[in-house]
């Protein structure tokens, strides 16, 4: 998955601008409130979207240009699966049930790939990473209280990086909805959903997050026609979504041959994530993490005992913990350096900003909507876009 995501050049255009952004607020020590970067709007109020996020790939820019950006988006991108298939070995382990390294192997992959046309370099990718901790620690053996203190910062951190733990809630839902016939657990979930709720509006925003959410969706569904916010099925996002038709065809196929033989949480997390991708294409990203360890128990249903029987989750030794680790830092510092690597997409205007730049020293652009971030990232404070 590394290898993979650092051949994947940065083409996401808004992180450029939120890159400046993120600049900015490290420069004067406080969050930006009003619009800096178009003259159209200049000084107007503008929401604190994602300003934790925005801060800290402008510190990795700081410590190691973009290259160090995107390492540590890699990281944080396979982390999240990382984490989605261990919580299934150990949650496995607890319940007397045994997951291979086959399963496993077929659960990752398929995840991976499932998101792997949503893989840019975004904000979006430390909320997977909570995600995928929320998830991990809600399904862990610990203390009530120890998943409750751990839960707090990962959410706060969550919400003020990428306004999406509404996400977590969703795919909480089935599993509160398992716990509440246990009398043991009723209340432990329904405290741990009620922090999750509350957690939404844990921003400098406030109640204001949702008017704001809920702008963006209308924007950025009825009036650009943006394809993450659009259904799976519409011809834009189509392409893209091969790979969650083939996961839920693959996934609804599991469920007829195990029939009963499915957690009453697993099933419920499955349909209720499977609804909010069905609303909108982007949250197919969130719904393939969080099928990983579904998948991984459900592919292990099915499997002939002897067939693939590799590894069972037995400990891994500190020694091999410590090669994969060297393995992995290895590809991570290498790969850019490849010949014909490229670190930014050559679709990019990069150059054609620096000519202009030489030509138009300062002043107003009037500017296609996609090339507003690196504008702004190529031209700040000289330059005021439109868009």
């Amino acid at each position: 998955m590394v290898a993979i995501l650092q051949l994947r050049p940065i083409d996401d255009v808004d992180i450029f601008w939120q890159m400046r952004a993120g600049q900015i607020i490290l420069d004067q020590g406080r969050l930006i409130t009003k619009d800096p970067f178009t003259y159209t709007h200049m000084g107007e109020s503008v929401p604190t979207i994602g300003w934790l996020a925005q801060i800290v790939f402008a510190w990795f820019y700081r410590v190691g240009s973009w290259p160090a950006v995107k390492a540590l988006h890699v990281l944080i991108f396979s982390g999240a699966f990382v984490i989605a298939a261990r919580s299934a070995v150990r949650c496995s382990n607890h319940s007397n049930g045994r997951i291979s390294l086959f399963s496993m192997a077929c659960a990752l992959l398929l995840g991976f790939l499932a998101c792997l046309t949503n893989s840019s370099l975004r904000p979006q990718s430390f909320a997977l990473l909570c995600f995928a901790v929320l998830l991990a620690v809600t399904q862990c053996e610990w203390r009530f209280r120890t998943k409750f203190l751990v839960l707090i910062p990962v959410l706060a951190f969550w919400q003020n990086c990428h306004p999406s733990v509404v996400i977590g809630l969703v795919a909480l839902a089935g599993w509160g909805a398992s716990a509440w016939f246990d009398p043991t657990k009723r209340w432990k979930a329904i405290s741990i959903l009620m922090l999750v709720a509350l957690a939404q509006i844990g921003t400098p925003m406030g109640w204001e997050v949702f008017e704001v959410s809920r702008t963006n969706v209308q924007i950025s569904r009825d009036y650009l026609e943006v394809s993450e916010w659009l259904p799976p099925w519409s011809p834009v996002a189509l392409h893209a979504m091969l790979v969650f038709w083939f996961g839920l065809a693959f996934s609804s196929s599991l469920l007829v041959i195990l029939r009963l033989k499915v957690r009453r949480s697993d099933f419920l997390q499955f349909v209720l994530m499977t609804v909010l991708s069905l609303y909108a294409s982007r949250f197919a990203l969130f719904w393939a993490l969080a099928m990983v360890p579904v998948w991984a128990r459900w592919i292990e249903g099915v499997r002939p005992p002897h067939l693939f029987n590799w590894w069972t989750g037995d400990p891994v030794q500190r020694p091999a913990w410590a090669v994969l680790l060297l393995l992995v830092l290895l590809i991570v510092l290498a790969i850019p350096a490849l010949p014909r690597s490229t670190v930014l997409h050559a679709g990019l205007p990069l150059e054609g900003m620096t000519r202009l730049k030489t030509a138009l020293p300062s002043g107003r652009i009037y500017n296609y909507r996609q090339w507003g971030g690196p504008l702004i990232w190529t031209g700040y404070p000289q330059w005021q876009v439109a868009i």
